[in-house]
């Protein structure tokens, strides 16, 4: 026979929640005599809370895993004083040993893991390593007729005010024996959450969503504050800005639609903030944004690729390089690697590629076994370079759209294919169209390491030689350039469009010059410069010095 315990009403409060909790576990029934019915549990809480996407998750006493869960829905009625309560019939049956019950907001936050018949510390599931607070109340196969449950009784509006007594006449979906819910302000929120804020840089602000926000009972305004990274609005379309204000009039504020949207101008990467609302008097709420800047397509591209050492195997010193085209850093974590072939790698830590630079992907990031280059991220030895035919595919995370932002399909006819020499792209086709055409691909040149060829992590040779000089009698003058002014002449003087790029393959000048026209570049600063001039179709590359 089960002992029927009493404790103070002090041990139902949980520890882990808020100091007050507005929505609660008001009702639990698990055991009677004979064959058990109508097993459940009540969830009280202020009129209009929507409780679709809570749940109720039961972990088992003995050894603290999870049992089962009930995913819960409905809107919470008016019983008394804007204050309800909903009735969830279990689907099967609650244990009627010792038993937990936690209460999971749509976030994922436990609002509360109360247990009957003892307390135990959870050991999986979202209360994990939490201890269960009993509520000190229990039901029997042998004394608890059918027909009663546990409940709370007591005045208030919150958890901490009730109390939890033995089994008693059962008041599912209405207000328990001996309770009585006051007068009290809430704040009801439509929403815990709002996704898919996103767009791709350069392009915002993000599209819009929305949650409603209402209240009863109110003696003050409600005040909305955005995030620094959101902002809001009474209306679509409408201007945004990152505080709200609604009237509390005579106490009660219908559900009014607020729209968010996450802020233009920001740089690539993921944002997780919350929305603030608060009342004097109400317990605060939240609403939780997610949202993210993508990068384009192109802005990282694959720069070199060296798929056969020769100084060590394939399977230690493979590696391809990638370049930042853009003028913000990106950081390549939850990017994935991935070929035509279903092999694929996640990238699971920080890879920070500067703006303007190299990062270096490779099988191996030993140094010391790896040919002597150095590897900024290191991945599975599942992804691997085919030395004849093969792909490298760069995709954005999930959260980011899963775009395809750059691409190389490279076979051993098209493509350099020379063992022990990385192939590199030529520097005046840093782009994500052209990478993908063999033609714009040489061989690198200078000794890295233990002696292969290949330029890890640093500007490619293939293009910072003259290659062509297809333009007759061309000349530029003066080199080194002191003065700012850039003289250019052919014999056929004509227009010439001149661009100018920087060693890591950035444009920093684009004309078309109109006969003998003079170049003004004293906005450059001082360096090493790669010159391009076409000229009636024909083509000469230059370095230019700048002092």
């Amino acid at each position: 026979m089960k002992k029927t315990i009493l404790l103070w009403g002090t041990l139902a409060i949980c520890s882990f929640s808020f100091a007050q909790t507005e929505v609660f576990i008001n009702e639990i029934h698990y055991d009677n005599i004979g064959g058990d019915t109508n097993e459940g549990v009540e969830i009280a809480g202020p009129t209009g809370t929507n409780l679709t996407n809570w749940r109720l998750v039961y972990y088992n006493g003995v050894d603290g895993t999870e049992s089962n869960t009930q995913l819960l829905a409905g809107i919470i009625p008016n019983e008394q004083n804007n204050r309800g309560l909903i009735w969830f019939t279990h689907a099967t049956s609650i244990q009627n040993d010792m038993e937990g019950i936690a209460l999971i907001d749509p976030l994922g936050k436990v609002i509360q893991f109360l247990s009957y018949e003892g307390s135990f510390t959870a050991t999986n599931g979202l209360a994990n390593g939490l201890t269960s607070v009993d509520i000190g109340v229990e039901e029997s196969d042998t004394t608890t007729a059918v027909g009663e449950s546990l409940q709370l009784t007591g005045s208030g509006t919150n958890y901490e005010d009730f109390t939890w007594v033995s089994p008693n006449s059962a008041t599912q979906n209405t207000i328990n024996n001996s309770q009585t819910f006051s007068i009290a302000p809430a704040i009801i929120s439509s929403s815990y959450n709002v996704t898919g804020l996103n767009y791709e840089i350069g392009s915002g602000p993000s599209n819009e969503g929305s949650f409603a926000i209402g209240g009863s009972n109110l003696t003050n305004d409600i005040i909305i504050n955005s995030p620094s990274n959101f902002e809001i609005s009474e209306t679509s379309g409408g201007s945004f800005s990152t505080s709200i204000t609604l009237l509390y009039g005579a106490g009660t504020i219908s559900p009014t639609t607020i729209y968010v949207r996450l802020k233009t101008g920001l740089t690539i990467g993921n944002y997780n903030e919350n929305v603030t609302i608060t009342s004097v008097g109400s317990i605060g709420k939240t609403v939780s944004l997610e949202g993210n800047v993508s990068p384009n397509i192109g802005a990282i591209i694959i720069t070199e690729i060296m798929k056969d050492p020769t100084k060590v195997n394939d399977n230690f010193g493979e590696y391809f390089e990638v370049y930042n085209t853009t003028g913000a850093d990106i950081d390549m974590n939850g990017w994935v690697i991935s070929d035509a072939g279903g092999s694929t790698h996640t990238i699971n830590l920080p890879v920070v590629v500067l703006s303007g630079g190299y990062a270096v992907f490779g099988i191996n990031s030993n140094s010391a076994t790896n040919g002597g280059l150095t590897v900024n991220y290191q991945y599975v030895s599942t992804f691997g370079l085919v030395n004849t035919s093969d792909e490298i595919i760069l995709t954005t995370p999930a959260e980011m759209g899963s775009v395809i932002i750059d691409q190389v399909y490279y076979d051993d006819i098209n493509f350099p294919n020379n063992i022990g020499e990385s192939m590199e792209l030529h520097l005046f086709k840093y782009d994500a169209i052209s990478n993908n055409t063999g033609s714009n691909w040489g061989t690198a040149i200078t000794t890295y390491g233990l002696g292969d060829l290949g330029t890890p992590g640093t500007n490619n040779d293939f293009g910072l030689s003259v290659v062509k000089n297809e333009i007759e009698n061309f000349k530029m003058y003066p080199n080194p350039v002191s003065n700012g002014i850039l003289n250019m002449s052919s014999n056929n003087n004509a227009n010439k469009q001149v661009e100018i790029y920087t060693l890591n393959g950035q444009q920093v000048y684009s004309e078309n010059l109109q006969f003998k026209e003079k170049i003004n570049i004293s906005n450059l600063n001082t360096g090493i410069y790669l010159v391009r001039i076409i000229e009636e179709g024909n083509i000469s590359t230059r370095k230019l010095v700048i002092n």
